[in-house]
């Protein structure tokens, strides 16, 4: 009878796991609305030769050639060798007057 009690138990554990397993994989997406905006939606603010560029799906938008990239302290340099994501052009901008001296 031990052993039977100890077979169910080991069904009864699959069984749950099973169903959790169902659940979480069931759990609809977030709405479109709440996810991040797609790639080619973005701007990216990046370094480009020693002044600061905006690009939109790797194409130069603009140049801000009043921002001199060897000023900027070394942590905005690195940043901006990366690039720096904007979801909008005036929010780039606002960033832009910030390194601009």
């Amino acid at each position: 009878m031990n052993r039977i009690l100890k077979s169910r138990m080991i069904l009864i554990a699959l069984f749950a796991v099973f169903v959790t397993a169902f659940i979480i994989f069931m759990i609809p997406e977030k709405p479109v609305s709440e996810k991040r905006k797609a790639e080619s939606d973005l701007y990216y603010m990046k370094a480009k030769e020693n002044s600061v560029a905006l690009y939109k799906d790797d194409v130069l938008i603009k140049t801000y050639d009043g921002i001199v990239l060897d000023t900027l302290p070394i942590e905005d340099r690195e940043k901006l060798k990366t690039g720096i994501e904007f979801e909008s052009l005036e929010e780039a901008d606002r960033s832009a007057e910030d390194y601009d001296g």
